[in-house]
């Protein structure tokens, strides 16, 4: 049996797929023609909306936490989570990333971050987190891509710093 979850991304998958048809030929528009979802189409994502979507009210630039909790709720049984953004360098999706980061370690126990850098450049960050060698700036500074290079990022390492500070190693 599908959940609701799966089900939705199934109906969106396929609304990407055919909503750019020629209904008369059935074929896929160009990439260069304009293309728009039909009355249907718009109408199945108004019930995904309504039954999937989740949003955020930000205030003093932050969500409240309570407004994660289905979210953490749901993805804190899963063993890993990925968070991507739709764009690189944007304040507000790394704020949210920060956020959600940080509830997902104090409610859901996660353990460990992965950022997309080289191997060398993550163990200097690692060295900072766990080890209090060098400074959030210096090592959010050298992870080789400027994506990182945000004072939202270097919040995000600061208090991954701070948290672990005092906690044993087995912690």
């Amino acid at each position: 049996m599908l959940t609701p979850s799966i089900t939705s991304l199934l109906y969106l998958l396929l609304l990407l797929v055919f909503s750019c048809c020629d209904s008369s030929t059935g074929s896929r528009a160009s990439p260069f023609e304009s293309c728009s979802l039909n009355e249907a189409e718009q109408d199945i994502i108004g019930a995904l909306d309504a039954g999937e979507a989740n949003p955020f009210e930000w205030q003093d630039g932050s969500a409240q936490d309570a407004q994660f909790s289905p979210l953490v709720e749901y993805l804190g049984e899963k063993p890993i989570v990925g968070m991507g953004e739709a764009t690189h360098g944007t304040a507000e999706f790394y704020r949210l990333k920060n956020q959600l980061f940080r509830l997902l370690v104090t409610e859901a126990g996660f353990k460990a971050i992965v950022f997309e850098i080289p191997w060398g450049n993550a163990l200097v960050v690692n060295d900072y987190v766990l080890n209090d060698i060098g400074t959030a700036e210096s090592v959010v500074g050298q992870t080789y891509y400027w994506t990182y290079n945000t004072q939202e990022v270097i919040d995000l390492v600061q208090w991954m710093h701070d948290y672990n500070q005092g906690l044993s190693e087995e912690e």
